[in-house]
């Protein structure tokens, strides 16, 4: 089992600016092993984006005041590369962690401007030629239900995508058992990301790999709260 490895990773808390390459850059340096992000598709040129409007994370209300409220959707790529999607880290500094960044990359940070999908997929990462059939695999998993074992073998099912909160350690055993691994979504905290490991879970899902990457080994939690796993 590779219990120190954080799964894809959509919004790291605090690294940089959302939906820009810069972000997908510090989930990499993080040592992660996947990726995970939204993408919205308009005039058939896809880019990256989890808002469904663009007043939170650019600059819309100087370039397109009239145009705050629109769905993302509804900009031509064009039009979105005028914006400027790194500003608002700065002025709004959500994670209070903007004044930690060197003068280098706060002026780069300041300078983001709304990803392409193009351009996420030529991010150096080890899994860039394997984004697309990894991509496939996540969607087809992520709204499994906790199937009889039986009928997840017989489907040739090998991992799971599942909310932490439905599951448990003897269920992640019993997975195992039949060479099924699981990976938990959003388990961001250390103490939380220690229970998973301790409980046998293959990986996780995260939105602070900078946090769980620096531990190498699970943190000392009380018995009762590991749901009396012995596996740490």
């Amino acid at each position: 089992k590779h219990k120190q490895q954080s799964g894809p990773v959509p919004r790291p808390e605090g690294l940089a600016p959302e939906n820009t390459l810069m972000l997908f850059e510090k989930v990499v340096e993080a040592a992660s092993d996947g990726l995970e992000t939204d993408v919205t598709l308009r005039s058939v040129f896809p880019f990256l984006m989890h808002d469904h409007t663009l007043r939170h994370v650019t600059n819309i209300h100087k370039v397109f005041a009239n145009r705050t409220n629109s769905p993302v959707a509804m900009f031509t790529w064009s039009e979105l590369k005028r914006l400027n999607a790194g500003f608002w880290f700065f002025s709004q500094d959500p994670f209070g962690t903007a004044d930690s960044l060197e003068e280098e990359e706060r002026w780069r940070a300041g300078n983001q401007s709304v990803c392409s999908l193009q351009l996420y997929l030529q991010l150096s990462h080890p899994y860039r030629n394997s984004l697309v059939q990894r991509t496939l695999e996540v969607i087809n998993t992520s709204t499994i239900h906790l199937h009889p074992l039986e009928e997840l073998q017989s489907s040739n099912i090998v991992k799971l995508n599942l909310d932490y909160s439905s599951m448990s350690a003897e269920l992640i055993r019993e997975y195992a058992a039949v060479n099924i691994t699981t990976n938990l979504y959003v388990v961001s905290q250390p103490w939380l990301y220690s229970l998973v490991w301790c409980a046998g879970a293959h990986s996780v899902t995260t939105n602070a790999p900078q946090l769980l990457g620096a531990l190498s080994f699970p943190m000392v939690i009380s018995s009762l709260l590991l749901l009396h796993s012995s596996d740490c």
